[in-house]
């Protein structure tokens, strides 16, 4: 939701994660979803892997970059920005997470 597809011309393998960065279309229409209450809940995928290990082709490159500790302040600046309210999902974000895998493991089980 904070980057674009161009990131891969001078990040490269850097830039690989799951899911794959997308258009500056998709990400405007995430932020709205957020604004709108569609999105439950925000989440980062914090897979650090080491510079050699990014720095391999496509393919041998695993997935994923460090972002946990860069998450709040992204974020605040996107409530700054006005493309999210803060105590709507914020205060509620675990909760949701929380519930939303609750009961994903309860239709499973």
């Amino acid at each position: 939701m904070l980057t674009s597809p161009e990131c891969y011309e001078h990040l490269g393998t850097k830039a690989q994660m799951n899911p794959p960065l997308r258009s500056k279309r998709h990400t405007v229409a995430l932020w709205q979803a957020l604004k709108d209450g569609i999105i439950d809940c925000i989440a980062t995928d914090h897979a650090p892997h080491t510079l050699a290990e990014k720095n391999q082709p496509y393919g041998r490159s695993p997935s994923g970059m460090p972002g946990v500790e860069t998450s709040l302040a992204l974020m605040l600046d996107r409530v700054n920005r006005d493309l999210c309210t803060l105590p709507g999902k914020w205060f509620t974000g675990c909760q949701n997470l929380l519930q939303t895998l609750q009961d994903a493991w309860k239709r499973k089980n």
